[in-house]
């Protein structure tokens, strides 16, 4: 409990949408070492991420994300659908979405940067560099968010 005269820390909502189990907890793990306090929502597919942003399905509208990791291979919408509809809609435009893929395609990095991706992040197959590429997204996007709740 804090007292008065203690901030509270900001909970910065992270939205991971990822199927691979193994690589959602690659990016649980590489979040742990985070200074700031992570919420970090895994939803598995593309329905399921569009359910969220909405408040449909049993999803609360209050937990708008402040950062979306996306993947692109993902069951039932993949994620430039995905993309393509954020990037439509004002309410999430603002939203930066890093594309965190297995992919190496240049058409890919392509099509994700015109569609309005923030960055594109190939998964890299070592969990050192995972970390790494992980903190560096957290330094760009998440670097002006302020630390401590309004």
């Amino acid at each position: 409990m804090f007292s008065h005269t203690e901030t509270i820390p900001r909970l910065v909502k992270v939205l991971l949408a990822e199927d691979n189990p193994g690589d959602a907890a690659l990016v649980s793990e590489a979040f742990r070492t985070s200074k700031r306090h992570i919420w970090l929502i895994r939803l598995k597919n593309g329905d399921e991420v569009m359910d969220h942003l909405r408040g449909e399905g049993g999803y609360n509208p209050s937990h708008r994300p402040d950062l979306i990791l996306l993947d692109l291979s993902l069951p039932r919408r993949n994620g430039f659908d995905i993309l393509d509809e954020l990037k439509a809609d004002p309410s999430f435009r603002d939203i930066p979405v890093v594309i965190l893929t297995n992919s190496r395609s240049e058409e890919d990095v392509r099509q994700a940067y015109k569609a309005g991706a923030s960055y594109f992040l190939m998964k890299p197959a070592d969990f050192d560099e995972f970390r790494s590429a992980i903190q560096r997204v957290e330094e760009i996007w998440l670097a002006n968010i302020p630390e401590e709740a309004d």
